[in-house]
């Protein structure tokens, strides 16, 4: 099946530019740790952490569980784990990955 030149290039992936990649992975950093979402868990508060990061987060704080960005108050049953941002984030770094092992400096998601 052929399919039209604008079809085409709509299906075609796109690179991101510098500033637009960059925009990216800090939407997809964890504010603990600064780095892609590793294991990443949601709050009720809707923001987003590695698991490990906010465990270790907890664990210094003692018995007060709260978000690390906003301080609202965390059930024992929290965190969720987001499996959507886990997928996006995995992705992202397995395309890093490949730009890495491929040689190629510009960074194209």
């Amino acid at each position: 099946m052929l399919l039209s030149p604008k079809v085409t290039a709509v299906l075609r992936p796109r690179a991101l530019t510098s500033n637009s990649r960059a925009a990216v992975e800090d939407q997809l950093s964890c504010p603990v740790c600064c780095e892609i979402f590793a294991d990443p868990v949601v709050l009720r508060c809707s923001h987003s952490f590695c698991r490990g990061c906010l465990h270790q987060f907890w664990n210094k704080k003692g018995t007060k569980r709260e978000c690390p960005v906003c301080r609202r108050r965390c059930s024992l049953t929290e965190p969720t784990v987001s499996l959507v941002l886990k997928n996006v984030c995995d992705t992202l770094v397995q395309e890093q990955k490949g730009l890495e092992t491929n040689g190629f400096g510009g960074k194209l998601l």
